[in-house]
């Protein structure tokens, strides 16, 4: 099944998504997407489809102006993948923003007068990672070649279990010059996307960017942890048992459980006032939600 992507759908990031998934798809390159848009994408495939999903409270879809993308440490480590993704970048008009993991467009103002911006996040290197390297949150290969341009991730410690399974489909639509484009798109697993999301939720609301809390954001990660929540199919709930007793140990899934104690564990916690609306007080929706969370990141409950 092939999603269409246009601007009626999509708003005006359509095009340029036909452009990047288009020319990586070309590379024999892999598009994952996370974040804003990788929702919007997974929303409407799940509508298109007519999956039985979690719940029945759907927030609202929100507007994006960036695409998350995730690069792997095998991928960062090739230098052949590099090159190709570097090519399709300069091809495409992308300049470094960011040296060198954030990549904007211009001559773009699309949505809200901002430019197209492409960031490129990776999971956290081990000890052992002897193939790539990281200074200062980026993560890049540890020897290039001469000429080789620099591509760099940022180092997201939440991105794990992206060996579980994700949702890969086919997207169709015109590209910026108006010529019809198709490439392919993978969404990771929930369980990787709702660990992200309490996590951008706790920094927004306790204030650790040094910008002080910003109500207006962790209220948004919020309704993406929501919304990720009702979009789930049985399948994919079925799963989080197994993806949760593999990665439980891990730093970022234990600060998840104490994330949930604080915010989420019932109806007077202000993660979940956050949430109202669409999510109903002492609603069922809001005791599925609440259990999910509880069952798949949260410290077990004494019997």
């Amino acid at each position: 099944m092939k999603l269409a992507v246009t601007t009626a759908t999509f708003g005006p990031m359509a095009p340029h998504l036909m452009d990047l998934a288009g020319a990586l798809t070309a590379a024999s390159q892999p598009l994952i997407l996370i974040g804003g848009f990788g929702l919007l994408l997974r929303r409407a495939y799940r509508v298109q489809e007519q999956t039985q999903t979690l719940l029945e409270a759907l927030p609202a879809s929100r507007t994006t102006d960036d695409f998350d993308v995730v690069l792997s440490l095998e991928l960062l480590a090739n230098p052949a993948a590099r090159q190709a993704i570097s090519s399709v970048l300069t091809t495409l008009g992308y300049k470094v923003e960011v040296q060198y993991f954030q990549f904007v467009k211009p001559g773009t103002h699309e949505p809200n007068g901002k430019k197209v911006k492409v960031d490129f996040l990776t999971p956290l290197p081990g000890p052992d990672a002897g193939a790539v390297k990281v200074k200062a949150m980026r993560v890049g290969a540890a020897k290039r070649a001469p000429g080789e341009p620099p591509l760099h991730a940022y180092a997201t410690p939440e991105l794990i279990a992206l060996d579980a399974p994700g949702l890969t489909f086919d997207i169709e639509g015109p590209g910026t010059d108006g010529h019809h484009r198709t490439g392919r798109v993978t969404l990771p697993h929930p369980f990787t996307l709702m660990l992200m999301k309490l996590h951008a939720f706790a920094d927004e609301h306790r204030g650790k960017r040094d910008l002080g809390p910003r109500p207006a954001y962790a209220r948004k990660h919020a309704l993406d942890v929501l919304t990720l929540a009702a979009l789930l199919t049985p399948e994919e709930s079925d799963q989080l048992p197994d993806i949760q007793l593999a990665y439980s140990s891990y730093p970022p899934v234990q600060e998840a459980a104490a994330i949930i104690d604080e915010y989420f564990s019932s109806s007077v916690t202000s993660g979940v006032a956050y949430l109202q609306p669409p999510l109903q007080p002492r609603s069922e929706d809001e005791s599925k939600f609440l259990e999910l969370l509880q069952d798949t990141y949260g410290r077990p409950r004494e019997e």
